[in-house]
């Protein structure tokens, strides 16, 4: 059974390669990107292909180094591709205006389907409807584009610290200006918690079925004033 997963997106690079005897990111430029005007957009084929982003990790609770080097070419068609928020915008606009898909197929990307994740709109408790794709979050960087179809609103957001956090942070207080809604700038603290609010967050957390791994469990345990 066939699940969303990295190792099958890298399969459909290699399909894409033998269907369309173009390797990856040719075909990506010469159908995709070139039209969609995305000059700024790539696939990173080989480590000796210079991007200069710095990307950077956390160490501990408070502090950055500087990310290790990951050779993105071994992930083709999973992880591979860079981009700005200019020609992410323009992707957006593509796969919606632009004549990307075909109605029919946004139709189908966007039904729900039973038992399988990733598949239709999300709706949000305010009863909005929004869909969102996450950028890969590895070594250095984490992303994530999203996209309300009723207020043709697109939001995003890149970082090179890899926090995701951060992003689902940054993305809420953004909407929350759009919308007109109270929000709480992000900030951070080095300050030690308070005991007794530790002790009500702390313990075992368990995903639901629509989780990328179903039901797995996460522990938040205080060390030293810090969750």
């Amino acid at each position: 059974m066939l699940v969303n997963s990295n190792s099958n997106y890298v399969l459909l690079a290699y399909i894409i390669e033998l269907v369309s005897g173009m390797n990856y990111g040719e075909f990506l430029k010469v159908n995709l990107l070139e039209p969609l005007e995305m000059p700024n957009t790539g696939h990173r084929a080989s480590s000796k292909e210079l991007v200069t982003a710095s990307g950077y990790d956390p160490v501990d609770i408070n502090d950055l180094e500087n990310s290790r080097y990951f050779d993105y070419s071994i992930f083709v068609g999973a992880g591979s591709l860079y981009s700005t928020t200019r020609d992410l915008y323009k992707w957006m606009a593509g796969i919606f205006w632009g004549g990307v898909l075909q109605p029919g197929s946004i139709e189908q990307m966007l039904t729900k389907h039973v038992g399988r994740r990733g598949y239709g709109w999300i709706i949000t408790k305010e009863a909005r409807k929004v869909i969102g794709l996450d950028g890969w979050s590895n070594t250095g960087f984490t992303s994530s584009l999203t996209y309300y179809p009723n207020e043709n609103l697109t939001i995003v957001i890149l970082s090179n610290i890899n926090i995701r956090g951060v992003k689902s942070e940054i993305l809420k207080g953004i909407s929350a200006i759009f919308f007109g809604e109270a929000y709480s700038p992000l900030s951070f603290s080095a300050e030690p918690m308070e005991h007794e609010l530790a002790q009500k967050i702390m313990g075992t957390y368990q995903f639901g079925d629509d989780f990328f791994i179903p039901h797995s469990r996460m522990n938040i345990v205080e060390q030293s004033g810090h969750l």
